[in-house]
């Protein structure tokens, strides 16, 4: 998923306001203002705590607003795997998978809305996933047919590890993401 030209613009600017000059940060809270017609409480002319305060107030506000477009990106492309008739195609597929990774991995660092709660059947905000989604997403791993994670048994198991046994030769371990993550 590319990042949206105005939400870059808004990071910017976020940027920008803790600028050690005054004017700029002006300009950057007006511009701020004039994209989102919000102010957050910023002091241009403040002091370094207040200025802080209400840069801390604007990423907080700028993370929320990034994770639900991402989320409603998701969404999206996930209604739409839904409404598909038959095994995606190639390409559909590849699509899919991509927007299901990059908002996999944007949320796991989120507290409470990492990936276990959306692929546990909530959505990033901790509301239910409408059912149509949750099929299209069993509908994506079934169309690849990745054997069940040896770890969890409950996701795809997309990675495959080759690590020594015990005894013996390499053994070859089938688990999903999360799972390979947690264990490397």
């Amino acid at each position: 998923m590319a990042e949206d030209p105005r939400l870059r613009k808004i990071a910017r600017l976020i940027e920008e306001l803790e600028s050690e000059d005054a004017f700029a940060r002006r300009d950057a809270i007006e511009a701020l203002h004039k994209a989102t017609k919000r102010r957050m409480g910023f002091p241009w002319r403040g002091g370094e705590r207040e200025r802080a305060a209400a840069v801390k107030r604007w990423r907080e506000w700028f993370d929320g607003v990034r994770r639900e477009k991402e989320a409603a990106e998701l969404q999206a492309t996930l209604q739409h795997l839904g409404q598909m008739q038959g095994p995606p195609t190639p390409a559909q597929t590849k699509l899919v998978e991509a927007a299901l990774e990059s908002a996999l991995k944007k949320m796991q660092d989120a507290p409470g809305k990492g990936v276990h709660v959306l692929l546990g059947g909530q959505g990033a905000t901790g509301a239910p996933l409408p059912a149509h989604i949750l099929a299209a997403m069993q509908k994506l791993a079934a169309a690849h047919e990745h054997p069940v994670c040896i770890s969890c048994g409950r996701r795809p198991a997309t990675v495959a590890c080759t690590i020594p046994a015990k005894q013996g030769p390499w053994v070859r371990r089938d688990l999903c993401e999360i799972c390979a993550q947690q264990e490397s």
